[in-house]
Formats: structure tokens, C-alpha cells, sequence
């Protein structure tokens, strides 16, 4: 990477998601220039109010400049055909499918990039870019880092329990079939079953599945959580010191097996990411009841993957 004083970052959609990513790189001492990319003429406006914003900090930001684009050190992915309320994150696949080989085609985007896919179905958008882009770059997806958070989040309002003293992870896909790892969480240094019932975790758990339509009740989309997760992957992406974040990663060899699947896919797994490395946790914790809601995941993914080919 070149010096981190002068790094640029690209965000494709500028959506609600993508203002928010925004907002969150122009607090970033390390990035220089942002360059938005978003054909919609609606857009104008978010430009010129995020210049406005950039100018205090004394950032740069660009507009459709696809050519500049090109030697950006992070992507951020928030582009794509959002689902109606209450509607599966994969209701609208194909078209995001299409969609991502319409926008790459005219994006260059050099060796050394990290993409970091935001838009949903995560795993099969993240998927898809890597599939279109091939090998040369780093794609990962937010995954189940902001469900994971979600958790921890219900967990400490219904204990009243710092969040930090809460350590529980969501693996397989951002969606209904999540799967909370309650057997290896652990609750103030103690395991969860301490504090919890399983009538209770299935509560939560319930509670967790439907938050994102809780919050669309009044909002029209969930984009605060999400942007604040894809932004912390990045910090750690050139960070010194080691952090574990669960991400959209293509599936191990190790996993397919267990799992039973035949695809390469991207599931969402614990990785520790550092100094511009990504280690991927392939081994796993896993009880009889997890591992069955992992594999139904990760059979969900491959098969949409297939079916809309």
C-alpha cells in the first residue's frame, strides 16, 4: 500500500449505506481522497454535501471520476436493488448479480485493493465480485459482523451487561438462517448458559432474526450498524495489533466438507485481520444443533448461487 497519509477509498452506491461509509472515511486521518461512484443524477446534492464536509477536514472528494477510481486502496460495495420491507435478502439476487457485472466492467481496480462488499445478500454479492474480479484483489463482505453485534447488543440491554463483557459470535449467512454460537459464548469470563435459558436464547435469537425489520418500521433502511462494521474491518485491515471480525470469506476446503458443499461459496466466518493480512478461522466450535443451522446456511447460499445462473 502506498503511504497511508495519501490512501483513497471508493464507495460504489450512494445510498444511505454509502452516505454513512462516507461520513465514517472523512473521520479517517489515513484517507486523503474518496472518490463516489453512482451514475444517479440524485446524487449530486450527497457530493456536494459531503465536499462540504470533506473541505473542513481537508479531504478531497470526487465524483464519477471512474478513470481516478482506479487506484483506490479500499472499495467499499454498498451498490445494488434493495428488497421490499420484510422481504428475503435474496428476493432481489439476480438482478444484483447482473448488476455487479454492469458496474465492474467499467471500474478498474488495481491488484493491491481490499473490497469490502456491504450490499446484501452479502455473501452472494461478495461472491459474485469475486467470481467477476478473479483472484488479483481481497474480496470480503461484512457478513455477520454487524448480527454479531446485533447479539451482543440484545444481550447486554435484557442483562444489563457491558457489551464488552460480552464475547458471542454469529457465523453463516447475514439473514434468517444466522447461526448464534451460544455453546462457545461466554458472559462476563462464564458460559452463557449461566446467565441464559435455551427458552431464552430462543427469545433472543428470535429477537435477532427480525431487528433489521424492526428498525425498518421507521426507518427505510438499516445503514448506521452496518457502515460503523464494514469501517472497523478496515481500520483492522492496516492496523498493528491483531482483531477477530467475522466476514463473507470464500468457504475453506476444511468447512465444504464438513458442510457438505460442492460450491466454491462465501459463508461468513471469524477471521483475525491485521497488517494487511486476513487469516481465516476454519476450525470452528461447533455443537450437533450449530453445526446443523451452519450447513443449512451454507445450503441456502449454494443453493440460490445455482439456481439463478
Amino acid at each position: 500500500m502506498e503511504n497511508q497519509s495519501h490512501m483513497k477509498a471508493c464507495i460504489i452506491g450512494l445510498g444511505e449505506t454509502g452516505e454513512s461509509v462516507a461520513l465514517l472515511l472523512l473521520q479517517d486521518p489515513e484517507i486523503h481522497t474518496i472518490h463516489l461512484l453512482d451514475p444517479n443524477p440524485k446524487t449530486y446534492g450527497k457530493f456536494l454535501d459531503l465536499s462540504h464536509a470533506a473541505s473542513q477536514q481537508n479531504k478531497s472528494i470526487e465524483l464519477n471520476q471512474f478513470k481516478n477510481s482506479a487506484d483506490c486502496d479500499v472499495v467499499f460495495y454498498c451498490a445494488g436493488f434493495r428488497n421490499t420491507k420484510n422481504a428475503d435478502r435474496a428476493t432481489k439476487a439476480k438482478q444484483n448479480k447482473e448488476l455487479i457485472q454492469e458496474i465492474f466492467q467499467g471500474i478498474p481496480i488495481k491488484e493491491e485493493a481490499l473490497i469490502i462488499c456491504i450490499s446484501n445478500p452479502v455473501e452472494l454479492m461478495s461472491e459474485w465480485i469475486y467470481q467477476y474480479l478473479g483472484e488479483q484483489v481481497r474480496v470480503i463482505g461484512s457478513g455477520t459482523e454487524l448480527d454479531t453485534f446485533r447479539l451482543r447488543h440484545i444481550i447486554s440491554t435484557r442483562l444489563n451487561i457491558p457489551v464488552e463483557e460480552i464475547n458471542v459470535d454469529v457465523i453463516g449467512e447475514h439473514g434468517t438462517s444466522m447461526t448464534p454460537l451460544y455453546s462457545s459464548g461466554k458472559i462476563q469470563g462464564r458460559p452463557i448458559s449461566d446467565y441464559l435459558n435455551p427458552n431464552e436464547l430462543n427469545f433472543i435469537t428470535e429477537e435477532l432474526i427480525h431487528v433489521a425489520s424492526t428498525i425498518r418500521r421507521t426507518q427505510d433502511a438499516t445503514k448506521f450498524g452496518v457502515a460503523q462494521c464494514a469501517f472497523n474491518i478496515w481500520k483492522s485491515f492496516h492496523s498493528e495489533s491483531p482483531k477477530k471480525h467475522i466476514i463473507s470469506t470464500l468457504i475453506p476446503v476444511e468447512l465444504k466438507e464438513k458442510l457438505g458443499i460442492e460450491k466454491d461459496i462465501f459463508v461468513s466466518i471469524p477471521a483475525e485481520i491485521n497488517k494487511n493480512q486476513i487469516r481465516i478461522q476454519s476450525n470452528l466450535n461447533l455443537n450437533k444443533t450449530e453445526l446443523a443451522q451452519f450447513r443449512k446456511a451454507a445450503k441456502k447460499i449454494e443453493t440460490i448461487d445455482i439456481s439463478i445462473k
